[in-house]
């Protein structure tokens, strides 16, 4: 993603600033490497990837997370307990 926002550093720059304002507001977290997981534990990680609304004059870069994907194994969703359904028919 950083190469693909390389060439517009408008969107880089907004990128950025999306991911600086979800850290300070606790949404999203750094990744400790030094720690090592407990063997009793599994660690995921949450893609992400970018969309860009030229059309929108506010917001025009929104960052989505994809618990639903899948690399060698199950995804987060997997492990999530699933609950009733919140919207009516």
């Amino acid at each position: 993603m950083l190469k693909r926002l390389s060439h517009k550093p408008e969107q880089l720059e907004e990128y950025d600033r999306v991911i600086k304002d979800q850290l300070d507001k606790g949404i999203i977290e750094r990744v400790d490497h030094s720690k090592k997981a407990q063997p009793c534990h599994q660690i995921h990680y949450v893609p992400l990837h970018c969309v860009v609304r030229e059309d929108k004059s506010t917001a025009k870069l929104r960052i989505v997370y994809d618990a639903s994907a899948r690399e060698n194994g199950p995804a987060l969703n997997d492990y999530l307990r699933t609950g009733p359904p919140l919207l009516t028919s």
